[in-house]
């Protein structure tokens, strides 16, 4: 029983320590990764930059920001050139439309919960189409300690779901190569 006292006391502290130059470097971090100059992004790289601007928003405590990504990620998922499992699509619209006419930063956050479900499906069957490694991050106290995941690009934990309150809570549990599956 003390053990388990001392794990969580353990997990509590590596989730407190370090915010507020997080904080600043979220707020400071472009909303999702740039296609290099002169080209265009797939449908499937602006899924995944539209998802990963709503992480660094609500990160930032951006509502309006975040609001603003999750109509882009709607927009994303519902393209026509997107393909991929239609049901998966449309799990995707239904949670980027929930977080764009969130009422609050907590109701955008419990959308970006059902949002992440479906990118990490996503990850799963049609791979990581970005250029660069994008990461599954953890952490055990969102949704009310029923723990969470999300994907982002940094290699420091950037939680979506506390934003500045605990941004550096949980850790990062795998990499997805660029163009790898989760």
């Amino acid at each position: 029983m003390r053990g388990l006292l001392l794990g969580c006391v353990l997990v509590l502290a590596g989730c407190v320590g370090g915010e507020a130059a997080s904080v600043a470097e979220a707020q400071s971090a472009p909303a999702a990764p740039a296609a290099p100059a002169g080209s265009t992004q797939t449908p499937a790289q602006k899924l995944i930059s539209a998802y990963l601007g709503v992480q660094k928003k609500l990160a930032a405590d951006d509502a309006k920001g975040a609001k603003t990504s999750f109509a882009q990620l709607k927009s994303a998922a519902e393209a026509k050139e997107l393909t991929g499992d239609a049901m998966l699509k449309q799990k995707l619209v239904s949670a980027a439309a929930s977080g764009a006419n969130a009422k609050d930063i907590d109701a955008a956050r419990a959308a970006f919960a059902q949002s992440s479900d479906s990118l990490l499906d996503w990850l799963r069957r049609e791979g990581n189409a970005l250029g660069q490694s994008v990461r599954v991050a953890h952490c055990p106290m969102a949704r009310d300690g029923k723990g969470a995941r999300w994907v982002q690009t940094d290699a420091k934990v950037s939680n979506p779901y506390f934003g500045s309150e605990m941004l550096e809570c949980g850790s990062i549990e795998k990499e997805v190569k660029a163009g790898g599956k989760l």
